[in-house]
């Protein structure tokens, strides 16, 4: 199954902005520009990278964030970790993360905003609205941007490609034959596409967004929407449990990651920023390709054009 037959199965699209306080984000309040997030956890507490590209405007604003020490300067960018102090509001990420059918479209901060875009079927509307009425119109550092039908897939990565330049990265592997849900999805090659959404991982595995064009009544599949074939999992591939953990770990963005298998091979392909998609090829080429049991190879890797969009 292709990924473009998945897209729109996620019909909403709602952006969320938290204000946030500290004194980095009392300078980036002075800026006009817009810099790419990636929250992650540290022990209880939430975290920002933050990303800053070296090719950007010279700017005096910037210029005492980027003189800290804690600064790490990669090839082509700088990346610095804040930690979130109104971390009371931050608890609405965590909940839409463990929400049915929520997949994040991107995180950035513009001004001293983080925003948050996120996709979700219309059949879930009403446990997203439960989570939105216990911060809108509570908290004066929360907000709803929109809430709107979902654009296709094409138009958020192209308009994202304008921000930050994005590549498209796929590697393969042997599928774990000992899954029962990887074997059932096995079975459905030509009719089934999983989206790894939530959390870097669970202890019960990735979860997994399923979209199929028939009915699956397989056990082990969550209904999410029985009318738009959508699903809900927990797959425990433990090879992809570990690259997953190393990717957050390098706290490298992923804006979205697809599963698909055929004939016996797992397909990951994954849409990240292009100054993260050489540390990502290395850490998949220093682990899962230095495993001959895994069998695994890099099928394609390019920046974002035209042609990608005919390939998947």
């Amino acid at each position: 199954m292709r990924i473009s037959i998945a897209d729109g199965k996620l019909d909403t699209q709602c952006v969320l902005a938290i204000k946030l306080r500290s004194e980095l984000f009392d300078l980036l309040s002075r800026t006009e520009e817009r810099f790419q997030a990636y929250i992650f956890t540290e022990s209880t507490d939430l975290y920002l990278q933050l990303f800053f590209h070296m090719m950007g405007r010279s700017n005096t604003i910037i210029s005492p964030i980027l003189s800290r020490s804690d600064v790490i300067a990669k090839r082509s960018y700088y990346t610095i970790a804040e930690r979130i102090r109104n971390q009371e509001n931050m608890i609405v990420i965590t909940n839409l993360l463990e929400a049915p059918s929520v997949a994040l479209n991107d995180t950035y901060m513009f001004k001293n905003e983080l925003f948050i875009d996120f996709r979700f079927s219309s059949s879930k509307m009403h446990a997203i609205h439960e989570i939105l009425s216990g911060f809108v119109g509570i908290s004066p550092d929360f907000r709803i941007v929109s809430l709107t039908a979902s654009r296709p897939m094409r138009a958020r990565m192209e308009d994202l490609n304008r921000y930050v330049p994005l590549s498209v990265v796929k590697y393969s592997l042997n599928a774990p034959i000992d899954d029962p849900l990887v074997s059932n999805l096995n079975m459905l090659s030509e009719e089934a596409i999983g989206e790894i959404v939530g959390a870097s991982s669970y202890e019960h595995g990735l979860k997994v967004l399923v979209f199929t064009t028939t009915s699956l009544a397989e056990n082990g599949f969550n209904v999410i929407s029985q009318k738009d074939n959508i699903y809900e999992a927990y797959f425990k591939v433990q090879k992809l449990m570990e690259m997953r953990k190393q990717m957050g770990e390098a706290r490298i963005p992923r804006f979205q990651v697809f599963l698909s298998i055929m004939e016996g091979r797992l397909y990951v392909t994954t849409f990240l920023p292009t100054p993260e998609a050489e540390e990502y090829i290395s850490i998949l080429f220093g682990s899962l390709m230095r495993e001959p049991e895994s069998k695994a190879a890099l099928e394609y890797y390019s920046g974002l054009s035209d042609s990608v969009w005919d390939w998947i």
